[in-house]
């Protein structure tokens, strides 16, 4: 993988959000560069960063130092953890196992991966020498927004719609 400072990252995002389209098994719109660009500046702006781009696909993690001394890659969305950090095809998971390979890391987080997967079954056939462990599952709701507000408030209760109206009214 060729490593990318935040700079070539953000001018290569046509390419990454391209690449994060077509890549199975993870959340395309938490895993786009709107999403995680957004969170790194909200959540960790100006913090180290592992940013790379193989020939399979991407990563983009940043590097955090726990208090008890714990070197972790973490993707950037930190707090909710929708975000996948490594994207890609087939052949990205060992990519970036050589990437890191002799790097003073003790644990890599990859959250946002689909249980079951072809990427995350390719993750744990990169980096089978490791201790590999899953998290807990998390649920991202999504509302459909088709018809606009309108639209979104007529698949709502009479009950939301009327406290909707009201606090409308207030404002």
């Amino acid at each position: 993988m060729i490593r990318l400072t935040v700079e070539d990252f953000e001018k290569d995002i046509a390419a990454y959000d391209a690449v994060v389209r077509e890549c199975p098994g993870v959340d395309r719109f938490c895993s786009s560069s709107d999403w995680v660009l957004a969170a790194r500046d909200a959540w960790a702006p100006g913090a180290p960063t592992l940013l790379a781009r193989g020939a399979h696909g991407y990563a983009s993690f940043l590097r955090r130092t726990e208090r008890n001394g714990a070197r972790l890659l973490t993707g950037f969305d930190t707090e909710w953890g929708f975000a996948c950090p490594l994207v890609g095809h087939d052949g990205v998971a060992k990519e970036l196992a050589a990437a890191v390979e002799g790097e003073p890391w003790h644990a890599i987080l990859l959250p946002g991966l689909v249980p079951g997967a072809r990427l995350m079954r390719s993750v744990g056939a990169a980096f089978r020498r490791h201790d590999l462990r899953m998290g807990p599952a998390l649920t991202r709701w999504v509302a459909s927004l088709e018809g606009g507000l309108d639209g979104y408030l007529s698949r709502r209760d009479g009950k939301l719609r009327s406290n909707v109206r009201r606090a409308a009214k207030r404002a």
